[in-house]
């Protein structure tokens, strides 16, 4: 299955079991399957501010750091932006879905987009956020503290998760040439992205669950 395919799967699976809530996905970054967007190589992070507005992508570098690889948010992310949502009207938005892409930096402060590597990283709320604007942001984002904030507040989730969708075999390679593979990326972002989760209290559901 290609990465397209399997993450249309992953968003259709979250949208089925959230549905039973009344509740409904904000996938940002779903309507081209392609990045519309270019990269500064000198930054590595949107070449245009107005990007993050409305972030089509969660951008993370991978770098080294002694013997590892470590994950982190890009230093120009000044608002540490990652994700944004409809919630106008009528909207019951119960799960965010973030398509995140990783740069890969280099010694000499070059970056380069993997542009054909991809995750998904979800969070889901209940009860459904409050209403907005269609161009709701989420930032303030720590993923070592598994926090954020939407519309100015800190925001609690019930559940979280981060998919791959590429072979873990997969190899591609730094500025300086040195080759990593899907499965380290993978690790070094399941290291990077924590989770604090509110406890889930099925009273306040939206919607009945049937046994």
């Amino acid at each position: 299955m290609n990465p397209h395919d399997a993450r249309r799967n992953v968003v259709s699976m979250i949208k089925s079991t959230i549905s039973a809530y009344g509740l409904e996905v904000a996938a940002s970054g779903g309507k081209f399957e392609d990045l519309r967007q270019s990269v500064d190589p000198s930054t590595g992070y949107w070449s245009d501010s107005s990007y993050n507005s409305k972030p089509s992508r969660l951008l993370v570098h991978l770098h080294h750091e002694d013997d590892k690889i470590v994950a982190s948010i890009p230093d120009a992310n000044s608002g540490r932006t990652f994700s944004y949502a409809n919630a106008q009207g009528n909207r019951s938005v119960g799960c965010i879905v973030v398509r995140l892409m990783v740069i890969l930096a280099g010694p000499n402060g070059d970056f380069k987009l993997i542009d054909d590597w991809e995750w998904l990283l979800w969070y889901c709320f209940l009860p459904a956020l409050p209403s907005g604007t269609s161009g709701e942001v989420f930032n303030n984002f720590f993923p070592s503290r598994g926090t954020f904030n939407y519309q100015g507040q800190p925001c609690s989730y019930i559940s979280a998760g981060l998919v791959g969708l590429s072979p873990s075999e997969e190899l591609r390679e730094f500025p300086n040439g040195e080759k990593i593979s899907y499965a380290v990326a993978t690790e070094s972002l399941s290291e990077f992205i924590r989770v604090n989760v509110e406890e889930f209290d099925n009273s306040e559901s939206t919607g009945q669950v049937d046994e």
